[in-house]
């Protein structure tokens, strides 16, 4: 597994943007992870590219190896808060209003190419599983019987939304 993972980045050009090669390769990581049966592993992956979809637009000077970058981490948790909940439902304050206001833009125009549907049907169920392996499925006798099979389903949904957000011009 490690010298896949090893070949998988050294491949790569690693911009330090969340562009379409940092999707892509984000997609492959995940499908060695769920074609190890790393599934605890697979899921975080595809929890964190759903706040990293909020990222597309981070400034020129932020990266994601740098400090400016790494301080628009806290955008991807609202973004995915805000992917988790309907508008109406929405409830931030203080900083997190800030910052949900300066995603929004993104955020609507990713709903008007019909995105944001996907994301948050995706991000609903996706939380619930990634819930479940944080918390060792303890409010239930044992594991979600379909982990393998959810997970290459969820694979596949964010391959589409990622192909979509590039045929869309959003990278």
């Amino acid at each position: 597994v490690k010298d896949k993972f090893v070949s998988l980045v050294s491949d790569k050009t690693i911009t330090g943007r969340y562009d379409h090669d940092y999707f892509k390769l984000q997609l492959e990581i995940v499908h060695l992870l769920l074609d190890h049966k790393l599934f605890m592993q697979a899921y975080t992956v595809m929890r964190e590219m759903l706040g990293s979809f909020g990222l597309i637009r981070m400034k020129t000077k932020a990266n994601i190896q740098n400090k400016h970058g790494i301080k628009q981490r806290k955008k991807a948790e609202i973004f995915i808060r805000m992917l988790q909940f309907d508008e109406k439902e929405w409830n931030f304050s203080g900083n997190n209003l800030i910052i949900m206001q300066r995603l929004e833009q993104l955020y609507k125009d990713m709903e008007h190419c019909g995105i944001i549907e996907s994301l948050n049907n995706l991000s609903k169920e996706l939380v619930k599983y990634r819930n479940g392996f944080d918390h060792a499925w303890t409010n239930k006798a044992k594991a979600e019987p379909d982990i393998e099979k959810t997970g290459h389903k969820f694979y596949e949904y964010l391959r589409s939304v990622v192909n979509s957000l590039n045929e869309k011009g959003f990278f």
